[in-house]
């Protein structure tokens, strides 16, 4: 495999496309989870205390439907993102140009981001419904 030079014009115009691509997908991934959690705050109110907490169609929204759709939506997006990666890491390696497009660490940095968001909204779901049973 040849060494990825800056001079490179494949090999720039392959890393460019690809950093494109993760920006707009991590972008889009933080962005839709950053509304998510401004709309919970929107619905609960800013004076909320999780021990007053009670069942109404807004906790229910806020706490159980919109947690639940947002750990959904994380698991799609691990999916396309580490789809994407996966393709461009195999079009750099076609074209023998650098490897290490999306390599073991990009992996294990979406992995672990889209735990943590996962994890943190089942937390919510859960310890809200707790609170309020």
């Amino acid at each position: 495999m040849g060494k990825v030079t800056v001079l490179d014009p494949n090999a720039k115009a392959i890393y460019d496309l690809y950093e494109n691509g993760k920006g707009r997908r991590y972008g889009l991934l933080f962005g839709v989870n950053g509304g998510a959690y401004a709309l919970v705050g929107l619905l609960i109110g800013k004076d909320a205390r999780l021990d007053a907490l009670t069942w109404s169609p807004l906790t229910v929204w806020a706490f159980v439907l919109i947690p639940i759709a947002m750990i959904i939506y994380t698991g799609l997006m691990y999916q396309d993102i580490l789809a994407f990666g996966m393709k461009m890491r195999g079009y750099a390696q076609e074209l023998e140009r650098d490897p290490d497009i999306f390599g073991p660490a990009g992996v294990a940095h979406l992995r672990y981001v889209c735990l943590l968001f996962a994890v943190a909204w089942a937390m919510a779901a859960v310890l809200a419904c707790v609170e309020m049973s």
